[in-house]
């Protein structure tokens, strides 16, 4: 749509084993058949507007700051009586969530936020696996994520998932993409147009979309409890002013990713728990746009190998949020120094202990600590956007790749 939207903000989808037949006067859809097919255009509430870089100088950073906006626009009219786009739980007794790329790291986030507010058991599995896996007896309810909704193993694990008897609900910002076609019932963030090739806000609203699903299930099987559920939406509606609090310290993330990421070959990033995945997507993040070979480790993994390239031109990007693993994740930035590499934090504002073990702090505002994926991600997308640019790279449009997998 994007290419389109200077001449229209109407248009007809074309379904699978379907022709069109284009002339001066008309525009018909046939099947396969050959018989004529009747179908109305759906408005496009995208506007030309949000296709240009409006003053950014990449449409990557003006998508960065638009994380707020994305947020609410995807919570609007969600979140007082939890009335998820006709989303219902009951019989869920687990969740598999599925998925490529970003949106997979998403779903890993998801995992741990549907096990921690709703405790139900979840897994998370790559789509392009879980299409050549055994599925097993059991029917979980099969989450598929993708921004798209056209990236093809996500089709396939769609249609492996009704194969198997599972119910299946997917997370997408396109309306009428081909994987709402694929699934029993499609949850659309509200990101708006997404130009940059790595994903950015379209991360955001994938993971207060699960925050909502995650609401969803505890209050729907009782592990919610009215007071609880209350608290736990209240700070669902802060999560904008949370991005924002970030966003203003971008000055501050740029001197930081000229000191880290400017002549930087290697890095590694750690987080343990919620933010473990969230440590992958920002070693993801600077790999796309800025070149560098990075790696994500599940903190407490560093030492079964990963320590023997720790080297001091090699930093360490950790995720030490105010969380039940603070400790455990102090006791790694101390394994990290002890080998002399720098160590830059992602912590939670007021920690006077922090800045003692590390070399450089980027503050998160203080949240619940579920909540602080959502913080921790638009710091690690700024952080990633600086170091691209100070290196001078295509940050929209990074080399072999596109915005849109539509191959296997």
């Amino acid at each position: 749509m994007p290419a389109l939207l200077r001449y229209t903000d109407r248009v007809a989808y074309v379904m699978d084993r379907e022709m069109v037949v284009i002339t001066p006067k008309e525009v018909i859809i046939k099947d396969s058949e050959g018989r004529v097919v009747k179908r109305e255009p759906q408005r496009i509430t995208w506007s030309l507007e949000d296709a240009e870089k409006g003053g950014f100088e990449h449409f990557m950073l003006k998508e960065i700051h638009e994380a707020p906006q994305a947020i609410h626009e995807t919570l609007l009219g969600r979140l007082a009586n939890l009335e998820v786009d006709g989303f219902l739980s009951e019989g869920v007794t687990s969740v598999k969530l599925v998925a490529c790329g970003t949106s997979y790291h998403a779903a890993l986030v998801g995992k741990y936020i549907i096990e921690e507010i709703a405790r139900i058991p979840a897994s998370a599995e790559l789509a392009s696996e879980y299409r050549y896996s055994q599925g097993a007896t059991e029917r979980p309810l099969v989450l598929l994520i993708s921004q798209s909704g056209e990236t093809a193993d996500t089709l396939g694990a769609a249609r492996e998932a009704h194969r198997r008897g599972c119910k299946t609900l997917a997370i997408s910002n396109v309306i009428g993409s081909s994987l709402s076609r694929e699934v029993d019932k499609t949850i659309y963030t509200r990101a708006g147009i997404e130009i940059g090739v790595a994903a950015t806000k379209t991360f955001i609203a994938e993971l207060v979309v699960l925050y909502l699903i995650a609401l969803k299930l505890g209050q729907d099987r009782g592990t919610l409890g009215y007071d609880e559920l209350d608290r736990l939406k209240d700070q669902l509606r802060s999560l904008p002013r949370a991005a924002q609090y970030v966003l203003n310290k971008a000055d501050e993330i740029r001197a930081l990713a000229a000191k880290y990421g400017r002549d930087t070959k290697d890095m590694f990033y750690i987080g343990r728990h919620a933010n473990y995945p969230v440590a992958m997507e920002g070693a993801l993040k600077i790999k796309e746009i800025s070149y560098i070979h990075a790696e994500a480790y599940a903190a407490g993994e560093l030492k079964h190998g990963p320590l023997a390239l720790l080297t001091s031109s090699t930093p360490v990007i950790a995720i030490v949020a105010q969380d039940p693993t603070y400790e455990k994740m102090r006791s790694n930035v101390g394994e990290v120094s002890a080998r002399g590499s720098p160590v830059l934090a992602i912590g939670t504002e007021g920690d006077k202990e922090l800045p003692k073990f590390v070399d450089d702090v980027i503050e998160i505002p203080s949240i619940p600590w579920i909540f602080s994926p959502v913080p921790v991600s638009v710091a690690l997308q700024l952080f990633a956007y600086e170091a691209a640019r100070m290196r001078d790279c295509p940050i929209d449009k990074p080399r072999n790749l596109a915005k849109s997998v539509t191959v296997e």
